[in-house]
């Protein structure tokens, strides 16, 4: 090349700026080794199965099986009770119990007894509801139909972490341990006038009374207690520090015969009277 065709400085500077630019424009190869993204682990949810002598008969796997994910309840409203419904199991009687976190390290029988005695079931061959109840701290086990579900449902329950007037949301859930056919439920229910029914089996198609109860709580809250007698239909609460409810019994010599309790006993709430519509 003769001298006078040598490329200027100004040309080289340039090219250079140019060389500069294109290289920016092109990918740029991470030097680092590509970092791995493990997706953090979700909270585990609590296991509860309802294990017994039903499952093999239903074609729901094998009996008595604290991991057969086939009998696994859930709390699908968050009203803290658990429960696994189904209708494959064939007529007869049947036990189960309740486990928790899949094998039998925690179970619960009758009335909820850590380790206690099986529940047993009747079924004619309809659909059977398992009921286990965590919230609450009692554990009580029980299934429908053999055991009666009654539930209060009123415009306060919002305000103990419930639902308000749903008969499905078992916060409310009264119960019967000792089965004498009176249904209880406790709770420290905030000042103010309020409203309830009693509503049987998570619907509306039986609830009591008739018209709703009203009921008052003083200042500073109380704790209430609510009663259901499911031989009488009978609906009543206790407010702490209230006054006691007017009870009107109907003793006689009848009531053994009729499989009401004890003869002449005053304080048989088998033969509670009632007045639902404030005649007096």
């Amino acid at each position: 090349m003769c001298p006078g065709n040598k490329p200027s400085r100004s040309l080289l500077s340039l090219g250079l700026v140019v060389a500069l630019l294109v290289t920016s424009l092109l990918p740029v190869a991470s030097l680092a080794a590509p970092t791995r993204t493990t997706p953090a682990a979700a909270d585990s949810a609590l296991l509860v199965t309802f294990p017994g002598n039903y499952a093999e008969v239903a074609g729901l796997g094998n009996n008595w099986d604290p991991g057969n994910l086939n009998t696994q309840g859930n709390d699908a409203n968050g009203d803290g009770v658990y429960k696994f419904v189904t209708d494959a199991i064939p007529p007869g009687t049947y036990e189960f119990k309740v486990t928790v976190g899949g094998s039998w390290s925690e179970n619960y029988g009758r009335n909820g007894v850590p380790g206690g005695p099986n529940v047993s079931f009747t079924t004619a061959g309809g659909t059977v509801h398992f009921y286990y109840d965590r919230g609450s701290g009692d554990n009580f086990v029980a299934s429908r139909p053999n055991y009666l579900i009654p539930v209060v449902a009123g415009n306060f329950v919002s305000e103990i972490g419930g639902s308000d007037w749903s008969p499905d949301h078992l916060k409310t859930w009264m119960k019967d341990p000792d089965g004498d056919g009176i249904y209880t439920y406790t709770a420290e229910v905030p000042e103010g006038n309020w409203e309830y029914k009693v509503a049987l089996n998570e619907s509306w198609s039986v609830a009591y009374p008739a018209s709703n109860r009203p009921f008052s709580v003083p200042a500073g809250g109380a704790s209430v207690t609510f009663y259901y007698n499911s031989a009488t239909n009978e609906v009543w609460e206790e407010v702490a520090g209230g006054p006691p409810p007017l009870l009107v019994t109907f003793p006689g010599n009848y009531a053994s015969a009729a499989g009401l309790g004890n003869d002449w006993d005053p304080g048989n709430l088998n033969t509670q009277g009632n007045d639902a519509n404030g005649d007096g």
